[in-house]
């Protein structure tokens, strides 16, 4: 089975597409595609926490959209940086020092909300004392359970109105937080002098390597790896070293390292949203449709031939590398 995942823009044309409103006779070709490789099992489109946050903030065509999201994922899911940073530390780990012996799973891929952000959701289950017959049961809990998956996408119906219901602001609080934290470097970079290769590269590194300092100390203590058997963890070239190796982080690294040296690049909320889903996406799907600048950026790390990912710009491209 082939993962495609899909940017949020990309979505938006498949939704017109899918209504009749695209003139692109490409963009349908990619829509009927990937409705018969996902209805014949041979793709799977997951969705993001990022496809969750954006969907919410189209509060005219969030339900359309979220219905094609639901037809061609059909829940699918994959799971964000930090849930997959654990694995990847316990991987590295075991291979530089052997330990730890049995490194937690890797899971990449599952399913629905919960999966997508992180979180434990409480699962629709219908009590026993309903005078229901199993199987009967069971399948209205399926149901039932889509259902909500379905409303966690698309959120409450338009015309429904809910008191002191604010669709974005989680959404929008997140992508200021994170704005915040890009432009702060940007000024970091500026205020000591030209942004030399080396020098975005060094901060770049630096702030990715505090990100992740807890998980870390986490993963050595879970490994049971003292400073004594670790002491390349103390320099610059062995953290570095270790960032490369988590393919999550090596991701994000690169693409913030060229963003940043591009000095005439203005960072948007959304960016963040990007980055954030295209992280893991892009070392462990096997097709990525993103936007031209992350594309471009990919391609000029050399992400696509370290990862064995073909990545994507347009819809036109899509459907030669589903099926």
């Amino acid at each position: 089975m082939k993962r495609v995942y899909i940017d949020q823009c990309h979505w938006i044309r498949l939704e017109s597409a899918a209504y009749g409103n695209s003139t692109d006779p490409r963009s349908v070709e990619a829509l009927d595609l990937l409705r018969y490789g996902v209805d014949k099992g041979l793709v799977s489109v997951p969705i993001s926490a990022a496809h969750y946050m954006e969907t919410y903030q189209r509060p005219r065509s969030r339900q359309r959209l979220a219905a094609l999201m639901a037809e061609l994922s059909r829940f699918h899911a994959i799971a964000g940086p930090p849930d997959v940073l654990p694995a990847e530390l316990d991987t590295y780990l075991h291979k530089r020092y052997r330990k730890p012996t049995e490194p937690r799973p890797l899971r990449v891929f599952g399913r629905g909300v919960a999966f997508a952000l992180g979180a434990d959701l409480p699962s629709f289950r219908i009590r026993d004392a309903l005078p229901r017959p199993p199987g009967e049961r069971a399948r209205f809990e399926r149901v039932a359970g889509d259902v909500l998956e379905f409303w966690m996408l698309s959120g409450p119906p338009d015309d429904v109105p809910i008191p002191g219901w604010d669709e974005n602001r989680g959404c929008r609080e997140f992508g200021e937080r994170q704005l915040a934290h890009e432009q702060a470097l940007r000024q970091a970079l500026v205020k000591e002098g030209p942004a030399t290769p080396k020098k975005v590269h060094d901060f770049v590194a630096a702030t990715e390597l505090l990100d992740i300092r807890e998980p870390l100390n986490e993963a050595l203590e879970y490994a049971g790896i003292t400073n004594a058997d670790s002491p390349n963890l103390d320099t610059a070239e062995g953290l570095t070293a270790l960032l490369r190796a988590l393919p999550s982080r090596d991701v994000i690294f690169d693409l913030r390292r060229l963003r940043h040296a591009d000095g005439e690049a203005r960072w948007e909320a959304n960016d963040l949203n990007d980055l954030g889903a295209l992280s893991v996406a892009l070392p462990y799907c096997d097709v990525v449709v993103t936007e031209k600048q992350w594309r471009h950026l990919a391609c000029q790390a050399g992400i696509p031939e370290r990862y064995g990912t073909i990545v994507l710009d347009n819809l036109g491209s899509l459907p030669q590398h589903l099926l």
